[in-house]
């Protein structure tokens, strides 16, 4: 397959779940995320690339996309296609913030420590740390 399509690919996975258009889950496995296109395909995300015979997976994240018979169409991974071992972590982080709703829980955490005696809401915005802080 031509590099350029995996690239392609890639960009279009990463645009549609930013848009939040993709829909992605969480798969059985710890770290695992899949989401399906029009119930004809499988959009898999794994922490790592392959598992050893030994069972330790090994390499950084990977994408995988199979049809709904199981037959595999792509492999995203960190290639010949030039997609960066950066860029496929940074999306499996991104990936696992929206299906746990981390974003909302950080607000949530934030909300309730600014309410507790001494939060930032007691203090002025960009007040200094002084000794008798600590």
């Amino acid at each position: 397959m031509a590099d350029n399509r995996v690239r392609e690919m890639f960009d279009e996975i990463v645009a549609t779940t930013h848009a939040r258009s993709l829909k992605w889950e969480a798969a059985a496995s710890e770290g695992e995320f899949v989401a399906t296109m029009a119930g004809k395909y499988v959009i898999k995300l794994f922490p790592y690339t392959y598992v050893r015979e030994d069972g330790e997976p090994m390499g950084g994240p990977s994408i995988t996309i199979d049809d709904d018979k199981g037959v595999r169409i792509m492999d995203i991974d960190e290639g010949p296609a030039g997609i960066q071992p950066i860029e496929l972590r940074r999306f499996a982080t991104r990936v696992n913030r929206i299906v746990n709703r981390l974003d909302e829980k950080i607000d949530d955490l934030l909300s309730q420590l600014k309410k507790l005696p001494g939060g930032s809401s007691d203090k002025p915005s960009g007040a200094e740390i002084t000794d008798e802080d600590i």
